[in-house]
């Protein structure tokens, strides 16, 4: 099984069954366009047994199954400019109150 990168783009299938389509390669081009509708992983939440993951050394298996996680709750928080975005759209939506 290919290790699997925030690059490599997986459809889901209809009971959620995740489908590595592309290999991402460095040498060629893609025009995001013309590809189906794709998944990415979030990293927001992971559940596996600890002997799945021994045995296939990753995540992502031919039993792996997708959530598709709300864009409002899946928002990446890597630089200042970003927290603040966040802290904005908590105050506007006024969901900073409940935290």
């Amino acid at each position: 099984m290919p290790f699997a990168t925030l690059f490599e783009p997986y459809t889901l299938e209809e009971k959620g069954a995740m489908t590595l389509i592309l290999k991402i390669s460095p040498d060629k081009s893609y025009r995001r366009q013309l590809l189906p509708k794709v998944y990415r992983l979030n990293g927001a939440v992971y559940v596996a047994e600890c002997n799945s993951i021994k045995k296939n050394r990753s995540f992502i298996t031919e039993d792996t199954l997708g959530y598709i996680m709300p864009k409002e709750r899946s928002l990446d928080i890597d630089t200042m400019l970003d927290f603040k975005m966040v802290e904005f759209i908590l105050n506007e939506t006024g969901r900073i109150n409940n935290l």
